[in-house]
């Protein structure tokens, strides 16, 4: 597609760059994934789910977790962390877990206009971090193809809708 960065496989075929994103929130997930895929060319962005919004808490984590396992520890070493961009709904720093009708109007509309069914939790406000960023994704990845991973269980969606209903955000009709 036009805009695209290709990059060359071991048989010197174009093939197009590629970017993970991964919901996060001690980043676990997100570090083991980048020590396999950054070295294969894969870039690795976690979106801080928990925690402050500008991703201190998800850095820390992943830099600790990286120490004990063996890792540097240094921010080269570590995946993107996709910040939300600074004024939108995304940066407010809710509470995790938190009902928010901006996560709800995200959940929604990734699941009606993409057939994308997210969690509540992690997948809702990986999502609306990433389409807060949409026009100005960091460089590195702003060429890529995107792979979102969904990481997350669905089981918990009918107990989160409960909550948004207690707090007035949906009809008791909507709670599966």
């Amino acid at each position: 597609t036009a805009g695209t960065r290709y990059s060359r496989d071991e048989r010197h075929r174009l093939v197009p760059e590629l970017a993970v994103v991964v919901p996060a929130g001690t980043g676990t997930t997100a570090l083991f994934l980048g020590r396999h895929l950054s070295p294969r060319g894969i870039a690795v962005v976690a979106v801080p789910c928990v925690g402050d919004a500008r991703g201190s808490y998800l850095r820390r984590q992943m830099a600790r977790l990286d120490r004990v396992t063996g890792g540097t520890g240094a921010p080269r070493d570590l995946p993107l962390v996709l910040e939300p961009s600074f004024g939108s709904a995304a940066a407010a720093a809710a509470p995790f877990g938190r009902p928010r009708a901006e996560l709800l109007t995200t959940w929604r509309s990734m699941n009606d206009e993409s057939g994308l069914y997210l969690d509540l939790l992690y997948g809702a406000r990986a999502w609306e971090v990433l389409l807060s960023r949409w026009e100005t994704l960091p460089r590195r990845i702003a060429n890529a193809q995107l792979m979102y991973l969904h990481c997350g269980g669905l089981e918990g969606i009918s107990s989160q809708l409960n909550r948004y209903r207690h707090a007035g955000l949906i009809e008791a009709r909507e709670v599966m």
